[in-house]
């Protein structure tokens, strides 16, 4: 349900998306938890779910935080989606050549993920940088990154 209504929100401001919450999303993130405090009185203390119950209760309010700002996301699922080539390839990383050529191409991937993050396109930001960079004083040097 909340994901449903999320889905409708996207295109509110910061402002409008915190004030649905407030009214539709909030009730029923109260209702879960009273569920999940109940479910804890009743579940044997060794039983698998509980360690999930236990985890999502003493994860509480950093839960709830969501619904105290417009500007945040149910999940992190965009984010994870980013990192995730760079996850997939941690092994390959260990034969980088040196811990200096892995350093590299983590500052690659993470100018990458940032050019992807903010839409624009990595072939033609990386196209424009190497042929205007000369132009550009060291201590300005930031100018070119893919969210400027």
């Amino acid at each position: 349900m909340m994901y449903r209504n999320e889905s409708r929100w996207k295109d509110l401001t910061p402002i409008e998306r915190l004030k649905e919450r407030q009214q539709h999303s909030v009730p029923i993130l109260l209702k879960l938890e009273e569920y999940l405090k109940e479910l804890r009185e009743r579940i044997l203390p060794r039983a698998p779910i509980m360690e999930a119950i236990q985890y999502a209760l003493n994860q509480w309010e950093e839960i709830e935080r969501i619904f105290t700002d417009g500007r945040f996301h149910l999940d992190n699922n965009a984010m994870e989606r980013q990192i995730r080539p760079i996850a997939i390839g941690r092994k390959n990383y260990l034969f980088a050549g040196s811990h200096d050529g892995a350093k590299r191409a983590a500052v690659i991937y993470s100018l990458l993920g940032t050019a992807q993050l903010h839409q624009v396109n990595p072939h033609q930001w990386l196209t424009y940088v190497f042929r205007n960079m000369r132009g550009y004083k060291v201590n300005s040097i930031s100018e070119l990154l893919p969210h400027r």
